[in-house]
């Protein structure tokens, strides 16, 4: 069977969960578009420098993986209905994954340097230096590494496209589980760090109570 919307025989309509999906994403893009003025305006503190880019990328990564997701469920697509939009969403949506990772591993890093009183690493242009290198990242992502495909019926991006009996291991994308599994792993160790230097600045390991908190704080 050629690629073509006759594909979306083999998908299936979901009406519910495609029109939550829809009807979220665009209510989420409406209600972000005031937050990211008020982080607009305090653009010079470079805190909300880095929160204003992240609240951007989240923006654009909304659009495909709620609104288009959205449209695709209630069409009933698979990506042999439609090869190159789904690739190209696909490649779109791991590629602000990736760069909204790093994005958040720069904005833990710019408070840690805050408290610690070395605020200057993100002063002047460093704060888009890192900024720009975070895009990139996210761009390479896009560029250079298998992209997820959409599955109405499985409701889902997947690395898979489940066009045949293919060995299912042949279709992964290292990259990105290598991304997931160290964003996980430093940013839990930049956040513990971050809870102890806040606990420490508040003298809150001076009572138990101070110190049962902090050990919640860092479990979070």
């Amino acid at each position: 069977l050629p690629p073509g919307p006759d594909w979306r025989s083999t998908g299936e309509v979901q009406p519910f969960f495609g029109y939550w999906s829809l009807i979220s994403g665009i209510i989420a893009e409406i209600l972000y578009f005031p937050c990211m003025l008020a982080l607009r305006a305090e653009s010079k503190n470079s805190c909300y420098k880095i929160m204003f880019w992240i609240s951007l990328v989240d923006m654009l990564t909304i659009l495909v993986c709620s609104v288009f997701y959205g449209i695709g469920l209630l069409q009933g697509d698979v990506f042999c209905a439609n090869p190159l939009w789904h690739f190209c969403l696909g490649a779109y949506g791991i590629g602000c994954w990736a760069a909204s990772c790093m994005g958040c591993l720069v904005l833990v890093c710019n408070r840690l340097a805050e408290l610690l009183d070395k605020g200057w690493l993100f002063e002047g242009r460093r704060t888009y230096t890192l900024l720009a290198i975070s895009t990139m990242y996210g761009v390479a992502f896009a560029l250079l590494t298998p992209p997820p495909l959409f599955n109405s019926k499985i409701q889902t991006y997947l690395f898979n496209p489940y066009i045949d009996d293919t060995d299912k291991y042949i279709y992964r994308n290292i990259p990105h589980a290598v991304n997931n599994l160290t964003v996980v792993v430093i940013s839990t160790m930049l956040y513990v760090n971050l809870c102890v230097v806040i606990a420490m600045k508040q003298g809150a390991f001076s009572t138990e109570v101070g110190r049962r908190r902090i050990r919640k704080s860092s479990a979070v």
